[in-house]
């Protein structure tokens, strides 16, 4: 090689080297990824912008205008949980950024990251002890923390340092608000408003504040004023829809859900739509919005998969309905929405065990989702566990604090147990949350009667009538609370009206045979009560209430023959069993029934009523082995029979053994006869004999709930406070056992244990 070429060769190696090293200089190389992020981000090309951005981290993980505009471009993308890691990394890079840590304290409160939120404001305080925006974080923060008379000290410091700041007051009445301080709060929205008129988030505000108080025409007065103010704002046009609606006027509210729609621009605000169209029952409309979002197979396709196979549903195409839902859940298994709807489908064909097993699945896959709490609840009042299901409803209130719909089921649910002071608590909530919703008034007048509390019944009742004068129940229960004052005329009328409404409302009638009965007129009662057996063979409480009725009269064929076909119709039916087998026992014709019953149980093997009712009898004869020969034949035939079930394992429980075995029988007879005191009687008992008294003091006072005049039930509650150590209880239980009746079987042991307890 001559040496000029390797002279000249040297030269292109140098300026080749040279020129590597300049397009590897790693301040170029980040500042290249950081431009083309800004153009990307500029063009919105959000995800193209966040891939140049973190290629530009990859280079210095320490350049915090990347950083700032990934958070940015992540929040756009709606991936907020990535940009709130950002904006915390750029506010930890910047320690005394002001503007910084704000922005990261408001994004960990909106994450519910309570603690951090707090201690972002604090720093703030350090640097700027006046800092509004700081006080009002702090605040927020501190309120989400349950300390809201220092949130409210931090809010009122905001205001005092710059008292023309309007937002401030609307802070401070919603603290107020929170704090039970109406008046106060509503002073602090207005006054926000008077400051800053032509802000429509105040307006917006402040509405809400007067939707809450029940005041729907006030609340209005402000949403329009927000909309005069820009017809275009999304929030205040959804807002006046949804207002509507619940003021029973859908048809006004299309206007102002098409309007957000249209200003939303995304498959999530015809979402919106579509739901009000379903809800309007205009499923065509709803339909077509459905089947253009699913087609463009965007990020809404799955949800409206989901939707549209609850339309389907809804139009009464339930197998289609689901084939949808199971679609949506076959893209995305984890669907936690998809679950809770499939487990509602479920439930309503009647598949109470398949729609348990999804809301389980729905509550593992997201155990903070206030909707799968929910649905998880209602399939377990479906399957009479009144405990779990109380459980679950309250978890889901917990999860969303301001739905007056969970108040009401855990009202009810209360109410089923007795638990009268629960269930008025509950739906005095629901009505203050839900000023509108009927249930919740319904039940606050019911569970107040029931209390005694005649007057706030009557208050509560007098409004829900006023909203929806033409609901049987309504109209029930004031006729029933009219009827406890002793204005039995005006009950009886009141009934009959509820019966204008629906002639085949059960509880109306059986009012009526009530009044019938209290006014001796035992053959209006009768005639009553056969035409509502023709009308409705499936309801066995007329059935019954005909059964006494004739039994009282003296007609025993009669009596005995409804009585079978009750156990026939429900071969559940406790109460059924408990009246025939008593009718035998009065006539003394307990061989004679044996005998029958075993001749039906020969022609019907499978007849779990027949074979239950021979228990029954045996045990009245006192065979009690072969009374429990007859219970386990029962469950053979059905492992679900809860009249066999509860009766065996009292058997099991008194001889000291299979215990086990006992309580299973219990839980069985529990899940389907909730709200028998027997049945509770039973599972406390066993509680107690496998020496756990804790778990036994439920059943009892559940069972004393339903049946207060028992003067066992009380005795057995005081038993298990005396084996828990709660001497006190114990004592005014077993007091009031013996004071009920003095001779109940086990009144001596009462004695003996009362006495000691005293000593």
């Amino acid at each position: 090689m001559s040496t000029r070429f390797a002279v000249l060769l040297s030269f292109v190696l140098l300026l080749a080297a040279f020129g590597t090293a300049c397009s590897r200089d790693p301040e170029v190389v980040k500042r290249d990824h950081f431009t083309r992020g800004d153009a990307y981000l500029q063009q919105k090309k959000l995800a193209e912008a966040a891939i140049e951005y973190r290629k530009a981290l990859q280079v210095d993980s320490r350049f915090i205008p990347a950083r700032q505009k990934l958070a940015v471009a992540y929040e756009a993308l709606g991936d907020f949980s990535h940009a709130l890691v950002e904006q915390v990394r750029v506010a930890d890079l910047l320690p005394n950024d002001v503007k910084q840590q704000l922005k990261a304290g408001e994004m960990l409160l909106a994450a519910g990251q309570h603690v951090d939120a707090r201690t972002r404001a604090e720093k703030v305080l350090t640097i700027d002890p006046t800092n509004v925006d700081a006080l009002i974080l702090r605040g927020n923060a501190l309120a989400r923390l349950n300390k809201l008379d220092d949130a409210i000290k931090d809010v009122e410091l905001a205001v005092q340092s710059e008292p023309q700041r309007a937002s401030s007051y609307s802070v401070l009445g919603n603290l107020k608000a929170l704090n039970g301080e109406s008046e106060l709060a509503e002073n602090a929205f207005v006054h926000a408003v008077q400051i800053d008129p032509r802000s429509v988030a105040l307006r917006l505000a402040l509405a809400n504040f007067r939707w809450r108080a029940g005041e729907s025409d006030k609340a209005e007065a402000e949403l329009r004023a927000a909309l005069n103010i820009d017809p275009r704002d999304l929030v205040a046009n959804r807002a006046m829809g949804f207002l509507l609606i619940a003021s029973n006027r859908p048809v006004e509210a299309e206007s102002f859900l098409k309007t957000a729609a249209d200003i939303d621009g995304t498959d999530a605000g015809k979402l919106s739509l579509a739901d009000y169209y379903i809800y309007v029952r205009r499923f065509d409309d709803a339909g077509r919005l459905l089947e253009e979002i699913r087609a463009r197979n965007g990020s809404e396709a799955i949800r409206a998969t989901l939707q549209l196979g609850v339309l389907r549903a809804a139009r009464g195409d339930h197998g289609s309905g689901m084939r949808l839902i199971d679609t949506a859940l076959e893209k995305q298994p984890d669907f936690v929405d998809a679950l809770v709807a499939k487990a509602q489908l479920q439930l309503d064909g009647g598949e109470v065990d398949s729609a348990l097993s999804t809301s389980r699945k729905a509550v593992e896959t997201e155990p903070r989702s206030a909707p799968a709490q929910f649905i998880l609840g209602k399939v377990l009042v479906k399957r009479n566990d009144p405990s779990a299901a109380l459980s679950a409803f309250a978890e889901a209130g917990k999860l969303a604090p301001n739905s007056g719909e969970i108040d009401v089921e855990l009202a009810r649910i209360s109410l089923a147990i007795g638990r009268f002071d629960d269930a008025t608590q509950y739906a005095r909530s629901a009505t203050q949350k839900s000023p509108r919703n009927g249930d919740a008034y319904l039940l606050l007048g019911r569970a107040s009667r029931m209390k005694g509390d005649l007057n706030a019944a009557e208050k509560a009742l007098t409004t829900v009538n006023a909203q929806m004068p033409n609901r049987p129940e309504i109209k029930t229960e004031i006729a029933l609370l009219q009827a406890s004052k002793g204005n039995l005329a005006t009950a009886r009328r009141t009934f009959e009206a509820a019966l204008a409404n629906n002639p085949k409302y059960v509880d109306a009638i059986t009012g009526l045979v009530g009044l019938d009965i209290a006014d001796k007129r035992p053959q209006t009662a009768i005639a009553r009560l056969e035409q509502a057996i023709v009308e409705n063979p499936s309801e066995n409480r007329y059935r019954l209430l005909l059964a006494q009725i004739k039994a009282e009269q003296g007609d025993v064929e009669t009596t005995e023959k409804l009585l079978k076909q009750a156990i026939e119709r429900d071969v559940n039916d406790l109460d059924a069993y408990s009246m025939l087998a008593g009718l035998y026992a009065a006539q003394k014709r307990v061989p004679e029934a044996i005998q029958e019953m075993r001749q039906v149980t020969t022609r019907q093997p499978k007849s779990v009523g027949a074979i239950t009712a021979v228990g029954m009898l045996l045990e009245l004869e006192n065979k009690t082995s072969e009374a429990r020969v007859q219970y386990e034949h029962a469950l053979e035939v059905d492992s679900r029979a809860a009249v066999a079930a509860n009766n065996l394992a009292w058997m099991y429980a008194a001889g000291g053994d299979n215990l086990d075995q006992a309580l299973q029988l219990a839980q069985t007879a529990k899940a389907q006869l909730s709200d028998r005191p027997e049945v509770n009687d039973t599972l406390g008992w066993i509680y107690l004999k496998k020496g756990i008294p804790t778990l036994a003091v439920a059943p009892f006072q559940e069972s004393i709930a339903k049946a207060p005049e028992n003067a066992v039930y009380h005795y057995h509650l005081g038993l298990a406070y005396s084996r828990i150590g709660e001497a006190t209880k114990a004592k005014t239980a077993l007091a009031k056992a013996l004071a009920l009746n003095p001779n109940f079987n086990g009144a001596d042991d009462a004695r003996q244990l009362l006495a000691s307890l005293k000593s």
